[in-house]
């Protein structure tokens, strides 16, 4: 296994660490970054007005018990790209440290889970303490808190990883998108629920990461109407290439 390892991080310059429900975009082409690019503003520890949170000191904590520093990094998107050898290495972390905080964090005798309780408290649920179901966010934190140092942190003024699909800014200027919860265009849950398969795409812009999102996910899924005339208009060939995207529609707005 570990001979794999370095035989991947040898065979690629780059990596990407993503959840399913996200995009890759045109802006991706030609990019290659040196460092382990994040969306820092995830806000999944719920910090008060002080800046703390339960979350926040339970992680903390939880560094400190087996020995790893943390340097305060929190609510670090679930996205990871650049280095493949410092991917590959986050990544492998993560795997060990949620397995270590479903059992600090989550296990018999913790606070979220008593002996006597029938349901979890209130203080381990979403959007009010530690929650079980983002184990892989706060294992996450642990590891990007052992790679990045707080020049790294800062340095990361734009969100052009896990961008929004609900926003007209320009697919081009982000590398990445992801479909939060939500019912605003795209919806993944709209999506699922086949909300989308009368919608008409002729006048989708796909330089918009909403209109990006849409036509990408509505083309591969067959529904949607209008796909052919869009695919005429950027020159969507059978590669399914849109690489070209942010090019043409500067093109057409200069005539």
């Amino acid at each position: 296994m570990g001979h794999g390892k370095c035989l991947y991080a040898s065979m690629y310059g780059i990596a990407y660490r993503s959840d399913l429900d996200t995009f890759p975009t045109p802006g991706l082409l030609g990019y290659w970054p040196d460092t382990v690019l994040a969306n820092k503003n995830s806000a999944y520890t719920f910090r008060n007005s002080s800046g703390t949170s339960l979350i926040t000191e339970k992680l903390k904590k939880a560094a400190e018990y087996v020995g790893l520093s943390h340097k305060g990094i929190h609510d670090i998107g679930s996205s990871w790209f650049g280095p493949a050898h410092l991917i590959i290495k986050l990544s492998s972390m993560a795997v060990v440290l949620s397995k270590y905080l479903r059992v600090y964090m989550f296990g018999p005798g913790s606070f979220c889970r008593c002996a006597t309780c029938t349901e979890l408290p209130l203080e381990c649920t979403w959007g009010s303490g530690p929650y079980a179901g983002t184990i892989l966010l706060y294992a996450q934190e642990l590891a990007i808190n052992q790679i990045w140092d707080k020049n790294q942190y800062d340095s990361l003024n734009k969100v052009n990883v896990d961008a929004s699909t609900t926003t007209d800014e320009s697919v081009c200027a982000n590398l990445h998108l992801h479909v939060f919860h939500g019912s605003d265009r795209f919806s993944k849950f709209e999506f699922v629920d086949g909300r989308y398969k009368e919608f008409n795409m002729t006048g989708l812009k796909l330089s918009k990461a909403r209109d990006f999102a849409i036509f990408l996910a509505l083309k591969s899924s067959g529904q949607g109407i209008g796909e052919q005339e869009v695919s005429a208009r950027y020159s969507i060939g059978g590669d399914g290439s849109l690489a070209n995207v942010c090019k043409m529609d500067a093109d057409i707005s200069s005539l």
